[in-house]
């Protein structure tokens, strides 16, 4: 069953595990983070990280204040519901994906990543857009629709997931077929080494909404 994406505001004591990919980058631990941060107000919440978490995300997290647990908790059915964070296979869920299975509660879903056909839940609420940047930056859209202000470490995590996956996404330059721009856009399209196909990177508008954020960090300093 495919349920709507709730507003975040909506959620109230609740016990929320948010979960990452196995091997968490930044935009995932970030992410987490912004949720985390987000919902802890009105309820009980835990962040998971499956086997293990890479050395960006960790010293990310770590200047960030993100509090999060490695492995544990192979039953969790003690939580209401779960949130899956930059994925949305099983297979990138490392060893928490027979619990995930399992689960007996909704589970939501926010990814950029292309739509997988494997259902994970009979009940996921997705809210899945592979044209995003980064899944912080879907994070960013719920709070909009939620209307909830964003404070200052919110603020930071969003900014550093889409930071860092820009970067990620800049690396595939080397194999560009071709850069061309228009007098309103700059379009930047890629061969994928991977399968072959043509991607557009909507670098100038992720682009832009980095600086926007890292402005809005700078200000929150302040």
């Amino acid at each position: 069953m495919i349920l709507l994406f709730p507003h975040l505001s909506s959620f109230k004591r609740k016990k929320i595990l948010i979960i990452t990919h196995a091997g968490a980058d930044v935009d995932a631990i970030a992410a987490a983070g912004a949720l985390f941060f987000v919902l802890r107000k009105k309820n009980r919440v835990k962040v998971l990280v499956p086997e293990h978490i890479s050395k960006p995300a960790k010293a990310f997290a770590a200047r960030a204040r993100v509090s999060y647990r490695l492995n544990g908790w192979r039953n969790f059915n003690a939580f209401d519901c779960l949130f899956l964070v930059d994925f949305n296979s099983l297979k990138m869920a490392g060893n928490a994906a027979p619990a995930i299975k399992c689960f007996k509660g909704r589970i939501y879903l926010i990814d950029h990543h292309t739509r997988t056909r494997e259902r994970i839940s009979g009940q996921v609420a997705a809210f899945v857009n592979p044209d995003a940047v980064a899944s912080c930056e879907l994070v960013f859209e719920l709070l909009k629709r939620s209307r909830i202000k964003m404070e200052k470490r919110v603020a930071i995590c969003i900014a550093a997931g889409i930071i860092t996956d820009i970067f990620c996404s800049l690396e595939y330059f080397r194999s560009c077929a071709f850069i061309h721009s228009k007098p309103t856009s700059l379009n930047i399209s890629w061969t994928d080494e991977h399968n072959g196909s043509a991607s557009k990177l909507r670098s100038f508008n992720s682009i832009v909404s980095a600086v926007c954020f890292i402005a809005l960090c700078a200000d929150l300093r302040r």
